[in-house]
């Protein structure tokens, strides 16, 4: 609720949750076809597998993220593994990036899938979270309209007048 603006982080005492700090991100995990993951056990359902995926996901990325100092709340939204991401400003997207690439090339060789990834830009702020996660839904829709299977990441550039572009970069491995 809160990645979709459902809810703010104003309400925490109500949920239950806190950020130690003032940056975020949101990556999404995306596998097109969830029933690749485990073929050989046909009698597991594309919803456990997705629970399974957001388990290895979550378990693999935040150890890596978290010798950084970031912390990865982990969820699943339509299909998907979410990870809202909370750090320092210290850290950067390039670490970020290069966590989600281990990982990726990790889970993808271990399980032998092709799950990607759709990264935001960096915010401050809480209030900021819902844009976050929108920026990647869209990374994530670029991807699928132009068929393209490599990581992405949402990038804001300014041209000469100071107005603000969006760019989605790809990211190669």
């Amino acid at each position: 609720k809160l990645l979709q603006g459902d809810i703010y982080y104003s309400q925490q005492d109500k949920y239950g949750f806190e950020f130690s700090e003032n940056s975020f991100a949101v990556i999404i995990f995306n596998l097109e076809n969830i029933s690749d993951l485990f073929v050989e056990d046909m009698g597991m359902s594309d919803s456990e597998k997705l629970f399974y995926l957001s388990f290895i996901t979550d378990n693999i990325f935040s150890e890596l993220l978290s010798e950084k100092g970031v912390c990865v709340y982990t969820t699943e939204i339509s299909s998907q593994v979410v990870c809202l991401l909370n750090f320092s400003a210290s850290v950067s997207i390039d670490d970020i990036k290069a966590s989600a690439d281990f990982a990726l090339d990790f889970i993808n060789r271990r399980f032998d899938i092709s799950l990607t990834y759709a990264l935001s830009g960096i915010y401050e702020g809480s209030i900021n979270i819902p844009a976050l996660y929108n920026q990647a839904i869209e990374v994530l829709g670029h991807k699928r309209i132009l068929g393209i299977e490599e990581p992405m990441q949402y990038v804001e550039n300014y041209n000469s007048e100071n107005k603000l572009l969006s760019r989605i970069e790809t990211t190669f491995s």
